[in-house]
């Protein structure tokens, strides 16, 4: 299946006719769900056979939980969903277990949230405890998706058991990722639960467990240039407002919020103080090129950051990235964008 995807996606580089193309594209995706089936089945073989080996390795928590949000960044944006995540202050930087099996149980539930949800967003929130010596990682997806029945949430969790037939048929799937996800997480010491509400979305939480002694501090992400720096957010979206408004202040920097254009160009005009301002590229009454534009007729120098879906084209000469926001990145470019003159 590798070689048949493979080279389909050679030949969709060469010069083809449109029929050609919808031909090997239908090949290319049928090739993708295919592979994804047989894995599953593999994965699932092994689990029930107990011939599936955990790994124990040291790896970055906060790097294996942006990997996993990369894998469904850009589904996300062709479908307009705002997708984001937190992980508190008090989550290990880097800890020991799977980082493949982690990936995987993210990957899924990530991957199901987008597939179920036609608008609104999906987040990621990541916290920890301390449980009687051992640290509990906990890991929470939430969507605005279709949500599930109570007699659907029945079956959740076992081999080959979807929701309603007509729900399988517009959405597809086997059945087997939820599965084979409650069984890496009780391998990885933790549980798997949802919650869920027909229309309002879903909440998978899981949990996994490690050795307190395994876990290395996280370390500290405060740039002394931009504490007591005042930061104007303009997002319209409140998870990214809230989202935003929590990094910045813990970097020590005094975050004031907008929910539309019109409000921060309010705030602008009447000469309020900022050292740097965020703009999403997506506002409601704006966009933030248009945005940009009405800033700079009374702030020549205010440095700006753009907030920008994937593969939204920025033109040149401007400092921006691409949702989900990194939190890593973001300071880095704040830090940069404060610098310029």
């Amino acid at each position: 299946m590798n070689a048949v995807i493979g080279m389909t996606g050679l030949l969709l580089e060469e010069p083809l006719t449109p029929e050609q193309r919808d031909n090997l594209e239908t090949i290319r995706t049928n090739g993708d769900a295919l592979l994804t089936i047989i894995n599953g089945i593999l994965d699932f073989s092994k689990i029930e056979s107990d011939k599936l080996v955990m790994e124990e390795q040291p790896f970055r928590l906060h790097s294996c939980v942006e990997e996993s949000l990369d894998l469904v960044a850009l589904r996300a944006s062709e479908k307009g969903l705002n997708l984001a995540y937190t992980i508190d202050k008090d989550v290990p930087d880097t800890i020991i277990s799977d980082p493949g099996r982690l990936r995987q149980i993210l990957g899924n539930l990530l991957s199901n949230a987008v597939k179920f949800t036609e608008e609104g967003e999906v987040t990621l929130s990541v916290s920890s405890q301390e449980l009687d010596g051992i640290k509990e990682v906990h890991f929470a997806v939430r969507d605005t998706g279709i949500g599930m029945s109570k007699d659907s949430m029945n079956m959740l969790f076992q081999p080959f058991t979807q929701m309603e037939p007509s729900t399988t048929r517009l959405y597809g799937g086997t059945g087997l990722g939820l599965a084979i996800s409650r069984k890496l997480v009780e391998m990885m010491g933790g549980r798997i639960w949802a919650k869920s509400e027909v229309g309002k979305g879903s909440t998978f939480h899981f949990t996994v467990k490690a050795s307190s002694g395994r876990f290395e501090p996280q370390p500290a992400a405060v740039s002394p240039q931009l504490i007591g720096k005042r930061v104007l957010i303009v997002e319209d979206n409140k998870t990214n407002r809230r989202i935003l408004g929590k990094q910045v202040y813990d970097w020590g920097m005094i975050p004031m919020a907008a929910t539309s254009g019109e409000e921060a160009l309010k705030y602008i005009r009447r000469g309020d103080d900022f050292d740097i301002a965020i703009l999403d590229m997506d506002l409601q009454d704006m966009s933030g090129l248009g945005l940009e534009k009405e800033i700079r007729k009374n702030n020549k120098t205010l440095p700006l950051v753009l907030l920008a879906s994937l593969g939204e084209r920025i033109p040149p000469n401007h400092a921006y990235l691409t949702k989900p926001i990194k939190p890593s990145q973001l300071q880095q470019l704040a830090v940069r964008a404060r610098a310029i003159p």
